[in-house]
């Protein structure tokens, strides 16, 4: 396949694959309102933005998404009789520019809200920006497919990377595991504990084995067929878990662009990469710096100086969960919190009782309400907490003037760490007071605003994520 051959039909992938994602995503991309699931732009100075750019954000992106998914050949491969030649010169010159719209609309979508921030968003951005960027030359196209190589490769072995302890053997690996054993008929639960958590270190092997597979020529046949096992595995498997469509659809798109890119081998593969950096032109260099930062940025996701989907941690066990309580007896509350932090199994999607305590469960409302799962950074669980506690309080002065329920968030890390965040209190003269420092044998109680300032990245929710009088 020749190589502007194979950047055209990377192109036209990316435009059909952000079409259908966002498609089945489409509550993730809407305004927010007081009632919808909270939003948290990325930047504070974007709290206050107004509803339609959200509109121009998601027109652009689907707009310029059409745009590539229908992009014509380059002028010079055009046949001669497909159009006139000045309509086919001026349509060539318009589509030209799709990538850049998409690129550019994407970008802003996802600055008005974090929770956007999906894997397969973050992995279309720097696709979309390779594609804008590099030249529509011979070394161009070879350059633009060069550098999503290398992001394929990244994704691959940062994902297994990711998996490569015992909170993923135990938690989501287990999880996993079962539902693969499912497809054929045994029962996960009838095994040694120990067993499965051995079997669940395959998923993350063979992750960096497939990485390591594709990056060099001699084995990439190899690895392209261990890719198709591992996909059409990983579908079936989460298909019987009852996962989204978005994770469904974007291991088929990752499995056909993985095609794409290493088979057949290019023409030019003794070529070295930085041989045709240097060729396309100074256009490509801020491209390959993007892929550069992708690949290299997420070593901090374990020490928390990189979020998580950002560092393709898909499935990590190693990071924070949270469920909000509501209620106002102790015993019950820590009772409440412990049952919650001892469940290493607990992952998106599962139901659990907290009982008697009030419960709301993040990642589950997360999947009801925008059809994709949220982002599993504390940043953005705060976020949430703080917003949720808003409406809340405005809802309560509205109905009943007071109330002495205590809305908390519980984050359990996986080093069995329970840290408890106070989100409100009232007193019994309706009065809403900061939480103090107190005791409920779940560790210290800590206020969250105090959390809020503390990030790097805008933690607060877009005002029209709040009630009026809570603005």
């Amino acid at each position: 396949m020749p190589t502007a051959d194979r950047r055209l039909w990377l192109t036209r992938l990316t435009g059909v694959a952000a079409l259908l994602l966002i498609g089945v995503t489409w509550p993730l991309w809407l305004p927010p309102t007081p009632t919808s699931f909270p939003q948290l732009p990325l930047f504070g100075w974007l709290i206050p933005a107004p509803a339609w750019c959200d509109w121009i954000a998601l027109a652009g992106a689907l707009l310029g998404a059409v745009g590539m998914a229908v992009l014509c050949e380059p002028e010079a491969q055009a046949r001669p009789d497909a159009a006139p030649p000045r309509l086919r010169f001026g349509l060539t010159r318009a589509l030209a520019f799709a990538p850049a719209l998409f690129t550019i609309s994407l970008a802003f979508a996802l600055a008005l809200n974090q929770i956007r921030v999906q894997v397969w968003a973050y992995q279309f951005l720097l696709l979309g920006s390779v594609l804008s960027l590099c030249p529509r030359t011979e070394t161009g196209d070879r350059a633009a497919v060069a550098l999503g190589r290398v992001l394929a490769m990244g994704i691959l072995f940062h994902s297994g990377l990711s998996k490569l302890d015992l909170a993923f053997a135990e938690g989501p690996g287990r999880w996993l595991m079962g539902g693969f054993l499912g497809l054929f008929g045994v029962e996960a639960d009838g095994l040694d504990e120990k067993a499965v958590a051995a079997i669940a270190f395959a998923v993350p092997a063979w992750e960096i084995a497939l990485s390591l597979l594709l990056a060099l020529p001699g084995t990439r046949r190899v690895g392209l067929i261990a890719a198709v096992f591992m996909h059409t595995s990983v579908v079936a498997t989460l298909w019987k878990l009852d996962q989204s469509w978005g994770v469904l659809l974007w291991n088929a798109f990752f499995l056909a662009h993985e095609f794409l890119l290493f088979w057949p081998a290019p023409r030019a593969e003794g070529v070295p990469l930085w041989t045709t950096l240097r060729t396309a032109g100074p256009r490509a260099a801020p491209a390959a710096l993007l892929i550069l930062a992708a690949v290299l940025l997420p070593f901090g996701t374990r020490s928390g100086s990189w979020d998580v989907w950002p560092g393709w941690a898909v499935y990590a066990g190693g990071v924070p969960r949270a469920v909000i309580m509501r209620g106002t007896n102790g015993d019950d509350w820590e009772r409440a919190g412990r049952s919650f932090a001892a469940r290493p199994d607990h992952h998106p999607g599962d139901s659990f009782s907290l009982a008697p305590i009030t419960t709301l469960d993040m990642e589950r409302s997360g999947l009801a309400e925008l059809f994709a799962p949220i982002p599993q950074d504390p940043r953005t669980r705060v976020g949430v907490a703080r917003t949720l506690e808003a409406r809340s309080r405005a809802e309560s002065r509205r109905s009943l003037g007071e109330s002495s329920d205590v809305m908390d968030m519980v984050m359990a890390a996986p080093d069995d760490e329970i840290q408890l965040y106070s989100v409100t209190r009232t007193t019994p003269n309706g009065r809403w007071d900061e939480p103090i420092a107190e005791r409920w044998g779940l560790g210290q109680r800590r206020g969250i605003d105090n959390l809020l300032d503390s990030f790097l990245l805008n933690a607060r929710p877009r005002a029209l994520s709040l009630p009026a009088e809570a603005r």
